[in-house]
């Protein structure tokens, strides 16, 4: 997958897999030092960009609190100016609104997609105005 155009970074740390992530996978802290694909329950804290394919390698997390915008891909369609959620399987999915189940908010999509398991690039931390 190729990052869109865009997207820039700042900040990554180093964590532990605590399984398969995806590069791109929206991750959450499950142990000590560890982050694994984020579900929809979990409160996601940054964006996998390099891959693990087992438990216990290290990879590359760009955390939401970095300048900069992130990657992501996406479970449904996503406009550009919508609420970006962490959903299941490390993936995302827009919402017009806070209840949308237990789904964490993470961001403003920017470049958004019109597919499933396309890439947006958007604003980590942004809340959209409301009118």
């Amino acid at each position: 997958m190729t990052v869109k155009s865009g997207w820039q970074e700042a900040g990554r740390i180093s964590l532990i897999s605590g399984g398969t992530i995806e590069q791109y996978d929206q991750v959450a802290v499950s142990g000590n030092g560890v982050v694994s694909a984020a579900g929809s329950g979990g409160a996601a804290i940054g964006v996998a960009m390099t891959a693990a394919t087992a438990t216990g390698l290290s990879i590359d997390v760009l955390p939401y609190n970095a300048a900069g915008t992130a990657p992501a891909v996406t479970a449904a369609s996503v406009t550009a100016g919508a609420p970006v959620y962490a959903f299941t399987s490390g993936l995302v999915k827009a919402t017009t609104t806070a209840a949308s189940g237990t789904a964490c908010r993470i961001g403003v999509c920017v470049v958004g997609s019109t597919s499933t398991g396309d890439q947006i690039v958007f604003v980590p931390g942004l809340s959209p105005a409301t009118t």
